[in-house]
């Protein structure tokens, strides 16, 4: 039915209302009156009337809110619309501005800057810095190597700038467990005593760990330099320790970890085998043998070393279990050698 509105104000009910199919008048809410403006009454066009009304003054404001949204949306063209639309719907709905600033530091002066002196009993809106500690590498690299090292190398490459920050340790370093793709994107590394110079060299491309004195001793790589520092690391005591994460925890809700994750985590380590002093320094030995040799086989070792084979078998099982050498091929090809050869060693 069509809506008739006259001179006085009063709005009725059409007379062409149609009867439904059983010949009775569908029921209709009763229609309040209501009094409207004299422009309006009046008949006039609307747009010779104020605000409101689709007049110039009217459309100019639109069109400075459509410029002020297609402002704000601008840092943000990469990103999906509707995702955006919901960041500035937000942002209107708490009267702020949308921002995309590439440095967490500059974001946080802003959010100062726009309220000098914040309500001290509310949370500040400014970006948190996030520290991601992985206690031992070891464990993820076991349960899924190519998984874990693509997500460190992600968080390691691009999260630095948004206030993300990624500390990795671990007590095995080998070439399979510290890969070359996470040591290239971790600009700042730290090695304390290792027991042999291979293990030096998978943390820092050199050796030299394997000569510290332990106790905190360390080599230190700053970021943007290839120099070594060797400086002394502070003593924590337990006490300090539990304070520190109890912090920690308090600053968010427990840690949900899946089952599975769980067990592969708590679940029985799959380390390297501890070695007799003896047992180390013929290791090291074949190492050397086949870093010279730039080769890696059972009668080599047997030759050069005066081995037996099942002493030499199991050397080469070491050092595969460790990630110098690939798998075996074949029984007449030699080894694949994984770990790279440094100037250090020429002598």
């Amino acid at each position: 039915d069509r809506m008739a509105v006259d001179a006085k104000g009063q709005a009725g009910a059409g007379r062409g209302a149609a009867k439904a199919k059983n010949g009775k008048k569908p029921a209709t809410a009763p229609i309040a009156e209501f009094e409207l403006p004299e422009e309006l009454a009046s008949g006039e066009p609307l747009d010779d009337f104020g605000p409101g009304f689709g007049n110039a003054d009217a459309d100019a404001e639109e069109d400075e809110e459509d410029d002020d949204r297609l402002a704000m949306s601008a840092p943000a063209r990469r990103a999906p619309l509707s995702r955006h639309e919901v960041r500035v719907q937000e942002a209107y709905e708490e009267e702020q501005l949308v921002r995309s600033t590439p440095d967490i530091w500059d974001d946080n002066e802003l959010v100062q800057e726009d309220d000098p002196e914040p309500d001290t009993d509310t949370v500040p809106d400014s970006i948190p810095y996030i520290v991601v500690i992985i206690d031992e590498l070891a464990d993820l690299m076991q349960t899924a190597p190519a998984d874990m090292e693509g997500l460190i190398a992600r968080i390691a490459q691009k999260a630095r700038a948004a206030g993300i920050h990624l500390i990795v340790a671990t007590q095995t370093p080998r070439a399979d467990v510290v890969t070359g793709i996470i040591k290239a994107n971790i600009p700042c590394r730290v090695a304390f005593q290792v027991s042999s110079a291979l293990d030096s060299r998978v943390i820092l491309d050199v050796k030299g760990a394997e000569k510290l004195v332990g106790k905190g001793d360390m080599l230190y790589v700053p970021p943007g330099t290839a120099k070594m520092v060797r400086a002394q690391g502070a003593f924590v005591t337990d006490d300090e320790i539990a304070a520190l994460v109890q912090h920690c925890k308090a600053q968010g809700g427990g840690p949900k970890i899946e089952k599975s994750v769980d067990e592969a985590i708590n679940g029985p380590a799959k380390g390297v085998e501890k070695l007799t002093p003896e047992e180390e320094e013929t290791l090291q030995n074949c190492i050397d043998v086949i870093m010279q040799e730039r080769k890696a086989s059972t009668s080599l070792l047997q030759r050069r070393l005066r081995l037996g084979y099942g002493r030499a078998a199991r050397m080469m099982d070491l050092m595969e279990q460790r990630g110098i050498i690939g798998p075996s091929d074949g029984p007449t090809k030699p080894r694949e050698i994984l770990i790279e050869l440094d100037d250090g060693d020429d002598d």
